[in-house]
Order: structure tokens, then sequence, then C-alpha cells
């Protein structure tokens, strides 16, 4: 039996009542009825205050059973039962609004729990979905680069691929973001079988001769025992004696170089694989393997260096000595150089090419004053007349305005570039735009302002150079007609000098 007990003063309006030795019993009968009926109060209760007792558990006012009312014999039985009726609606509400409560307590709880649960699942499903997306990426990682290790293979070395067996040749990194990016790399497995492959045992690299150096290039001097691979592609070249126990220049990537870089790189070997010999295009001799499994790209060894540098170490040379015949570099050879590389420039835009970094530096020369152009990094063949890129690593200084304000490159772009290397030539290495930031250089040509004609220029190759540099494209001559311009200036201002010997 659960009992409750609650003084009767505060549902009396705290009437003041005196103990007594009687009580009033009230029974609730078959019809709700209150019914008193008096017996006598235990003595072990006279000293107790009055209190009501209920029978059950439930809170059902219809339930309850009063089973005794301690009361004073001053009270009316009728006011008492009166007061009584409105006690038990009064704890009939105290009743409800406690399960109320509880119900609403219960439900909070409830509601909380599956929020909860909801908030569980969904954290399962994120790290699932999270672990998948890794799992896949990690795969797709994978394929991409077996795949890309593939195609470097062919872009490499062409033709067919033969695996005989497991070595590891380190061509790329992973793309990664985290601190570690530097150290990361994939490692294709593969030997190959290849007519463009030389035995690493026939190449000697002198390391302590380095020949130049990029931003992610380094170029060694090194030396090729018996026939060189090109002439196994080239079998013409076989009966020369030009590429047989001949010096080379070999070109490979640092330890630092990023997956640009690396892109780069293969693209040069599979530009260079694809292009037949041209005497004013640096040849591509062949392609070795380090001990470390990095690949080493053999071309052309030129003994005079790049152009840009030569022109600045021969400076005073050209300028005390322009006039005299037995000097080593004059004018007339500057005019020749421009020539020649209008020529290699004539054979890549016949084949679709884009060069892209037409610049000094990037012309090699012999020690037969034979020009050859070099990094072909970021030439493109494209079918179009016009092709977009957005590269990171370009030359703003030698870019079309076109090329700076969209990124869009062309035949017409390479004609631009071409009269910024003959400025460098001619002003004898001289910076382009020296006197500006790079920021400022698209401006500055929007106004329609273009370098000055260097001293030493002759003024028929600086109006060749503002043809270059005409804002509409179409404008710009070709590099046929560029070649027929410079032809009639040899012949006129330097008789026959011979600039046609190379072909």
């Amino acid at each position: 039996m659960t009992t409750y007990h609650k003084p009767l003063s505060d549902y009396y309006n705290n009437k003041q009542t005196e103990k007594s030795n009687s009580n009033l019993h009230l029974i609730i009968n078959n019809d709700n009825q209150l019914w008193p009926s008096h017996k006598s109060i235990p003595d072990d209760e006279k000293e107790g205050q009055w209190y009501y007792d209920r029978n059950d558990m439930d809170y059902n006012l219809e339930d309850t059973r009063i089973e005794s009312i301690f009361r004073s014999p001053d009270i009316d039985h009728h006011e008492l039962l009166g007061d009584l009726n409105d006690t038990m609606m009064h704890i009939s509400q105290v009743i409800n609004d406690s399960t109320l409560f509880s119900l609403t307590v219960k439900l909070g709880l409830g509601i909380g729990l599956s929020v909860l649960f909801l908030l569980l699942i969904i954290t399962i499903i994120i790290i699932y979905r999270e672990w998948l997306r890794r799992s896949i990426q990690w795969k797709n990682d994978t394929d991409y680069h077996s795949y890309h290790c593939n195609s470097c293979l062919e872009y490499a070395f062409g033709g067919k691929t033969t695996i005989k067996k497991m070595t590891g040749i380190r061509i790329g990194r992973l793309q990664n973001h985290h601190k570690d990016e530097n150290d990361r790399y994939h490692k294709c497995i593969y030997d190959i079988e290849n007519l463009w492959l030389l035995e690493k045992s026939r190449l000697v690299v002198f390391h302590e001769t380095k020949l130049g150096s990029g931003e992610f290039c380094n170029v060694y001097k090194g030396a090729i025992e018996g026939l060189a691979p090109i002439c196994k592609v080239n079998p013409s070249l076989a009966t020369s004696a030009t590429f047989k126990d001949c010096m080379c220049a070999v070109k490979m990537l640092p330890s630092i170089a990023d997956d640009i870089a690396h892109a780069d790189f293969i693209q040069e070997i599979k530009f260079m694989k694809s292009l037949k010999y041209h005497p004013h295009l640096i040849s591509m001799l062949g392609i070795s393997i380090d001990d470390n499994d990095n690949i080493m790209l053999l071309i052309e060894y030129c003994d005079l260096g790049d152009l840009l540098h030569l022109v600045r170490n021969k400076k005073n040379e050209i300028i005390m000595n322009h006039e005299n015949e037995h000097s080593k570099l004059r004018i007339k050879d500057l005019v020749s150089f421009a020539w020649q590389i209008s020529d290699g420039l004539e054979y890549l835009s016949g084949i679709g090419c884009v060069h892209r970094d037409v610049a000094a530096r990037n012309i090699l020369v012999n020690a037969a004053n034979i020009c050859k152009i070099a990094d072909f990094g970021l030439c493109r063949l494209s079918d179009s007349f016009i092709y977009t890129d957005h590269d990171r690593r370009l030359p703003l200084k030698w870019m079309a305005p076109e090329s700076l304000r969209s990124y869009e490159y062309s035949i017409k772009t390479d004609v631009w570039s071409y009269g910024v290397l003959l400025y460098e030539v001619f002003s004898f290495g001289q910076v382009p735009y020296a006197f500006l930031q790079t920021t400022e250089i698209l401006k500055f040509l929007n106004s329609g302002a273009r370098l000055n004609q260097p001293q030493y220029c002759p003024i028929n190759i600086y109006t060749l150079m503002l043809q270059c540099w005409q804002d509409e494209p179409s404008l710009r001559p070709n590099f046929t007609e560029i070649c027929s311009i410079l032809r009639v200036i040899l012949e006129d201002n330097f008789g026959h000098y011979g600039y046609m010997k190379a072909n």
C-alpha cells in the first residue's frame, strides 16, 4: 500500500484544530459516495498530525480509498466532507500535473535519445564514406600512375615496351598536400628493350661539369661510347661520325622536382622523339637510366652553350671587332643566328607545333656557330589555330598580349616571342622590360609602347622586331616570311655569307 501523508491544515485554509481521540473513517461506496463512520484512534497515533491515506499505486481518483482522517470535534462533518471533495479535486489536479510532467520528461528523453542515435548513424555514414573515398582515391592513384607509367614509357621510348624483369624507375610523384610532399614519389616497375634506350654501361656522366640548370632541371656533360641510339632510329645518320663516340648533354631532374616538372620532362621526351632530324633543332640522342633509377635525357652537346650567355660573354668582342673579318663573332653572325632560329621555328610551325618558350636561353650554339632550338618542355601540338593553357610557369616577358590577357597561344604568339629573342641577341643579352614589374607589362603593351631599338641593332632588324610585335596577331609575319626577310638582309648587307650551309 502506498501512503501519502499530507497535513489537513494545508487543505482547510490553515484552520487551527485540536487533536481528538476520535476520527472519522470515510468509505467510498460503489456509487462513489463518501460515508462517514467512527472508530477509535489507536494510542500510537494520538500524538500524530491529521493525515489522509490512499491504498493503491494509481493516480486515478476513482480508485482512491481514504482510509483515515483525524479531525477535531469542532469541525462539522458535512463541512469536512465538502472540504474533502475540494481536496480530492486538488489532489486529482496535482496528480494530472505530475502525470503530464512525467510524460513530458519521457517524451523529451525519447527525442534526445533519437537525436543522439541519428547523429551516431550520420557520423558512421560520414566515416564510412570518407574511408570509401580514400580507398577509391588510392585505387585511382595506383591505377592512374600505373597507366601513367606505361604512358611515360610510350612517350619516352616509343613503340612497343617489353617487361622483362622488375626494376623500379622513379618518374613522378603522387599528388598530395602533406608536409612530406617533396619526399613522396611513385615508382614504376619495368625494364625496357627499345631503340631509344642506351645501356648505362655505355654512358659516362661528368657530374662535376654542369652545363646548365633551370628551376627544375640540371644538365651535365656526358660521353657516349659507340653509336648513339638516334643512329638506330635514323639509320641515315649512322654513316656520319657525328653521333659515334660523341659528347652529349645529360639532362635530368633533381630530387626537388615537382609534378609539373616531371610532366614537362616527359612531354619534352615525347616531343623530341617525334621530331625528325633538323639541323636547327637540338636532337635527342637517346635515353638512359642511372643507378638511382632516374631517367636521363641525352641530347646533342653544343660547345658554345646557350645563345644568351654567348652574346653576353662576347659583347665586347662583337662591338670592338664587328668590322674585323677575323673576329670569331660579329654582327653578321648575329643576323645569321636570327635566320637559323627562324628556320627551325618554320619547321616547327609547319608541323603545328607551338613552342611557347622561344627565348635566347633556349637556343644552343655548337662550335661551328650553328644554332639549335632546345627546351621543348612547353611545346604543344595543336590541330586548332589557338592553343589555350593556364600553366603556372610561363615566361611572361616573352609572351604576346593575347597570352598575357587570356592564356592563348598560337604560331603568332611564338612570332612575338621571336621578336623578343631578337631584342636579347642584338642588345647582347639585356633583360627585356627590365624597367617594368611583370604586372606592368600588359599595361605597357596595351598603351602601344614597345622595347626600344638596341644600340648596335641594324635598323632593318629592329623593323622586323616591330613587325613581330604587332598587337593584332594576323598582322604579324609568319616564320616563312621571317626567313625570307632575313635571307634578303644577309644577302644585301653581307654578301654570300654562307647562312645556307647548315642545311
